[in-house]
């Protein structure tokens, strides 16, 4: 096991709650990632911001709306959603783990919590990634252009022999940061309202795992 996945000692630092019992006002970018999306032909998937949305605390479940771009048309904004559900992973007795759709078809993949303090930043284990040892950094909107310095630590820490690439960045994400904030000002918290700039990819809403096995673009 690496050296986070331990229960006893970093179990308090893992809750996969707290990161589904959130706001439906909160927004987190993916700001690093161990391994991009990548588009054939060339390019990657980037900008990827998400929002959590009828987070049930019975059942421990919850949607998430994600906003994503490409480094080849960085004007026009994608959609993707998922059904996930918080559980146990790696053998804990605590729900440390993210369960969710990962494609179409119905498959489910499992994300570990390295880290969450439920307000700043988490820190993921992404197991479809980098044989086993992919990892994601989402932090808070507000921290998105100013990580905390803790935040960037652990990921370099844990994460960053496997792989270390930037997903957010301040002039290729305009769009996509300029598209929640369409979507939540006036008070209509913006979950059904749509605007013209959010285009289903290729005329599909696809899923994160639908996405990497994309033969053309």
């Amino acid at each position: 096991n690496p050296i986070w996945a331990n229960e006893t000692r970093l179990g308090k630092y893992q809750d996969a709650w707290m990161i589904l019992n959130k706001s439906a006002t909160d927004i987190y970018y993916q700001t690093q990632t161990t391994s991009l999306i990548s588009i054939p032909g060339g390019g990657n998937f980037v900008c990827w911001s998400l929002q959590i949305h009828n987070s049930n605390h019975t059942t421990k479940t919850a949607d998430r709306k994600y906003y994503y771009s490409s480094s080849k048309e960085k004007y026009k904004v994608y959609l993707a959603e998922e059904k996930v559900e918080a559980i146990p992973a790696r053998n804990y007795t605590r729900k440390n783990g993210l369960q969710y759709e990962y494609n179409k078809a119905g498959e489910k993949k499992i994300d570990a919590i390295i880290f969450t303090d439920g307000e700043t930043c988490d820190l993921l284990n992404v197991p479809w990634m980098n044989d086993g040892k992919g990892c994601e950094l989402w932090v808070k909107s507000e921290y998105k252009e100013n990580i905390p310095a803790c935040c960037s630590f652990i990921f370099d820490l844990l994460c960053g022999a496997v792989g270390s690439h930037d997903v957010y960045n301040k002039e290729s994400c305009v769009n996509v940061v300029e598209t929640w904030e369409d979507m939540t000002k006036n008070g209509q918290g913006g979950y059904m309202k749509q605007t013209k700039q959010i285009l289903p990819f290729n005329e599909t809403i696809y899923w994160r795992g639908d996405l990497k096995n994309l033969t053309s673009f």
